[in-house]
């Protein structure tokens, strides 16, 4: 049997990162499970991945070297990014 959130994941992070020209940055809001940012960190072409999370997640599946985790407040964090990047 096909699990459904490998599904899940897969469609969440590989069809925007194919349709996208060149994908080098991407913000991922609450993958509590990380099967979506496990599906980004496959693509070469993404250099960074930002995990934004509301609060700690137990497992550590972001241990991957273009991943890093912030948790607390949401709305601080994305106030304090930079538009263009």
């Amino acid at each position: 049997m096909i699990d459904d959130k490998l599904i899940y994941a897969e469609m969440l992070a590989h069809i925007p990162a194919n349709t996208h020209r060149l994908p080098k940055r991407v913000l991922v809001i609450g993958d509590f499970e990380g099967g979506v940012t496990k599906q980004l960190s496959i693509h070469t072409d993404i250099e960074e991945i930002v995990v934004l999370q509301s609060q700690v997640c137990e497992v550590d599946i972001f241990g991957h070297s273009k991943c890093s985790v912030v948790t607390g407040e949401s709305v601080a964090f994305l106030s304090d990014c930079d538009e263009s990047s």
